[in-house]
This record gives structure tokens, sequence and C-alpha cells, in this order.
């Protein structure tokens, strides 16, 4: 009779910790993910900021080889996912990635400004969009780290969850039921 009392505190007692663990892991993974959202659109803005202020001279000057090779070193960020910059007439002088992106979190247009003795003139437009596969690399991650300490803590809370019973339960339910047979008269 002990057992089935034990089977059924286990039985109510994993899918609360089970259930427990997923929501405060679920509500984890999505602040950090909205928290790094964050930080990248941060990062990419003064990204966007300093490559606007390299590019401006080449581009006032209309040396578009130079501005290529800017470009070119731009991409290498692993969380640009495109990049152009064109001048102050619209025209496309250079790109790379692709355009189209199905997750785009970050997107901007600054205009590169080129301070001279004439004053500050606009010269181009960097334009340059991120998207959130690396963000879910390390969410995914950090989710299969989480599902196996998981695994970890609800092994380790049966284990303890049964120890503690028979501890608090069962050893004083089974004097109890040894008490019960030894005063039961003869028959």
């Amino acid at each position: 009779m002990w057992r089935s009392i034990q089977a059924k505190f286990i039985g109510i007692m994993l899918p609360l910790m089970a259930l427990l663990y997923v929501g405060l892991v679920g509500t984890h993974g999505y602040l950090t993910y909205v928290r790094d959202c964050d930080l990248l659109r941060d990062r990419l803005d003064k990204f966007v900021a300093s490559r606007s202020i390299i590019l401006a001279e080449p581009l006032a000057t209309g040396q578009d080889d130079q501005v290529r090779l800017i470009l070119a070193s731009m991409i290498a960020d692993r969380d640009v996912a495109y990049i152009a910059v064109f001048d102050k007439n619209g025209r496309k002088i250079d790109s790379f990635g692709k355009p189209e992106i199905s997750e785009v979190v970050f997107e901007k247009k600054s205009s590169i400004t080129f301070a001279d003795h004439h004053g500050v003139q606009k010269v181009g437009v960097l334009e340059i969009k991120a998207d959130n596969h690396n963000l879910l690399d390390r969410l995914w991650d950090n989710l299969l780290f989480e599902a196996i300490v998981a695994a970890a803590l609800i092994f380790s809370g049966i284990a303890i969850a049964v120890f503690g019973y028979r501890r608090a339960v069962g050893r004083p339910l089974g004097r109890l039921r040894r008490a019960f047979i030894a005063a039961e008269p003869a028959s």
C-alpha cells in the first residue's frame, strides 16, 4: 500500500517540478533573447555611426574603390546580413549580403555627411540589415544545455523525493503497519 502512496507522491511532484522548471527556463530564454536583440540594435547603431564617419571622405571625393574596400571589411561582422552604400544621388556603389532577409531584427539607413570648407553636406547613405540567425543559434544552444540540466535535476529530484518520502513517510508507515500486524490477535 505504501508503494502506491509513494507513486502518487512522485506522480504529483515530478510534473510540478518539470512545469516549474520549463516555465522558468522559458521565461529566462525569452528575456535573454529580448535583451540580446536590444544589445544587437545598440551595437549596430554604433557600428553604423562609426562606419558612416569612415565612409564620408572616400564618398565625398569619389573614391569608389576605397568605399568598396571599407564596405567589404564591414560585412565581416557576423551579425551583419546585408550592407550597401549609395552615393548622394541614390546610385548604389556596392553591396554585400542578401537584401531580402526573413527575420530582420535591425534595419537602418543612415545619411553619410562630410564637412569641408563649404559646410556639411550629405554625400551618401549607408544601409544595413541584421537578422536573428546568430541570436537564435545562441538561444538553441542555451536551451539544449538547459534541457540537459533539467534531465539531471528531474532525476536528482526523483531520487531526493523517494529518499525523503521513505524517511519521512515510508518508515513511520512501515513501523505502524508492523505494529498493527504484531498487535493483531493470533487466530
